[in-house]
């Protein structure tokens, strides 16, 4: 029963992984090799996904000492720093969006802005109860680090396009 869960979660993985990179790639922000579609499947995005994830478990099985509490720790917070990210970047435009296009607005959200704000402090609440426990404060610290790398690289790669 084990084997099916982690099969499946696999597959999901494999599937949002490869969504994400063709999807990254038609707005612009990846590998064109990436895109490239044979059945209606992104081929290249899925078996890149496959061989991202495998040499995880390799690695991870080699060396299991090191590398597989260094992958826990980058993706121990991610969760939460999305869903931080998803309730900032709601704020702004939709309140823009009410303004200028509310005819745009498909999905209506019950008592916005409230619910938004609220949401935001109980993900600000687990970042202050993970910076309490010495075991996840790594995975705060370690989440942080490649959220402000990955910040870093994005704004750099948008600099660099508006550039050409």
């Amino acid at each position: 029963m084990v084997l099916v869960a982690l099969l499946s979660a696999m597959n999901a993985d494999v599937y949002g992984a490869s969504c994400i990179a063709y999807s990254l790639v038609q707005r612009g922000q990846g590998p064109r090799a990436l895109a490239r579609v044979s059945g209606g499947v992104p081929r290249a995005a899925v078996l890149v996904s496959c061989v991202f994830g495998f040499a995880c478990v390799v690695l991870s099985y080699r060396r299991p000492n090191d590398v597989f509490p260094w992958l826990l720790n980058m993706i121990g917070a991610v969760i939460p720093v999305v869903w931080f990210f998803v309730a900032i970047s709601q704020l702004r435009p939709r309140r823009r969006l009410e303004r200028e296009a509310p005819e745009k607005l498909v999905v209506r959200m019950w008592a916005f802005p409230a619910l938004t704000w609220v949401a935001l402090a109980g993900m600000a609440g687990i970042f202050v109860l993970m910076a309490r426990q010495p075991d996840t404060r790594v995975q705060l610290y370690s989440t942080g680090a490649m959220t402000l790398v990955l910040a870093a690289a994005g704004h750099t790669w948008q600099r660099v396009r508006t550039r050409r």
